[in-house]
């Protein structure tokens, strides 16, 4: 609280992060069920504007058939009849997974022509069938099978008030079913709550190595690309230097939280940030202009601590002890190659 009131003035600018708490995020979902990061209404459910002159008729009407963020794209491409190519550059594409709502832009008594919705955010679940709707709150580390599930029919309660698990078990229990039937097919499982500490994104199978590529860019999502603080790493990086000018070769986030791995003042360097403090080590040897082949070798050797390693073309090139060197990782700024 100390710190907060001293940095008081600071707030709302490049120097804070903003989160509110817990208790505003559900006053604005009011009359929605919690927040972000939950899949009861108040996790879930957002304002959609379309606006068309030439192809919408209707002006300041709402529509409320039941859709999803999945089935804007289909919406677009609809009217204009482009078809969703199967293949980009030679790489097969996954399917669309949603539907076009194009036909209620102007049809307002128009039934919705999707039949079924699934969620999932970090364990929490939930499914939207034809108006009904079941949904679980997901204790990080509980077993996924177990866990107790609501029922609610959102065409009569859009809020989420009567929980009709009990008077309808035979209904909750079909769309459970059928939640596990949909991510399975839509590539949700195996299920993951971020309670593992084993320091790699989330991926289908095992994925202990990562090749990217000049100029990468991967956006700050903890199943989109490597999360290194906290876990044992070795970063490789084959550049070919000009000049001794420094850069980048390889970061995750910013200001607020993340790690870096780049050259300045002829020399490697690897920074950790955990909101605002920082941790360096930099090699002993100066870097070769040409071709050169640059390692890095992290070894967690404690709760916080971690052993540096660099090396030049396999050759030994500096040491020294991290002692910032925590699992989390909070930052919404991507990993770049670059």
């Amino acid at each position: 609280m100390e710190e907060n009131l001293a940095r008081l003035d600071e707030l709302g600018g490049p120097h804070s992060y903003g989160i509110y708490p817990f208790g505003w995020a559900m006053a604005g979902n009011t009359p929605f069920k919690r927040h972000k990061g939950h899949t009861y209404a108040g996790g879930i459910r957002a304002p959609l504007i379309i606006r068309w002159p030439e192809g919408i008729k209707a002006k300041g009407e709402t529509r409320r058939q039941f859709y999803h963020a999945v089935d804007v794209t289909p919406t677009l491409l609809d009217p204009v009849g482009l078809p969703l190519p199967s293949h980009i550059n030679g790489i097969e594409q996954i399917p669309l997974h949603g539907t076009s709502m194009a036909h209620t832009l102007n049809d307002d008594d128009a039934d919705t022509h999707k039949k079924i919705q699934h969620f999932e955010t970090t364990g929490h679940r939930a499914i939207w069938q034809e108006g009904w709707k079941a949904v679980t709150f997901h204790t990080k580390g509980d077993d996924f099978e177990t866990e107790t599930w609501e029922l609610y029919h959102l065409d009569e309660d859009m809020a989420e008030i009567d929980n009709l698990a009990e008077q309808y078990p035979e209904k909750l229990k079909e769309i459970i079913d059928l939640w596990w039937q949909e991510a399975e097919r839509y590539g949700v499982l195996p299920l993951d709550d971020g309670s593992s500490k084993n320091g790699v994104g989330w991926w289908p199978e095992p994925k202990s190595r990562w090749v990217l590529y000049q100029d990468a860019v991967l956006p700050h999502h903890f199943k989109a690309g490597p999360r290194l603080l906290g876990a044992s790493h070795r970063i490789t990086a084959h550049i070919k230097r000009d000049s001794t000018e420094g850069g980048i070769i390889v970061s995750d986030g910013g200001r607020f939280g993340g790690w870096g791995f780049f050259i300045q003042d002829n020399r490697l360097h690897y920074t950790v940030n955990n909101f605002g403090e920082l941790c360096r080590v930099t090699s002993s040897e100066t870097i070769p202009t040409g071709e050169v082949t640059l390692r890095l070798d992290v070894t967690r050797t404690g709760e916080d601590e971690g052993q540096v390693r660099f090396f030049m073309d396999d050759r030994s090139a500096g040491e020294g002890l991290l002692a910032l060197f925590h699992h989390y990782n909070f930052t919404n700024e991507p990993l770049e190659v670059g």
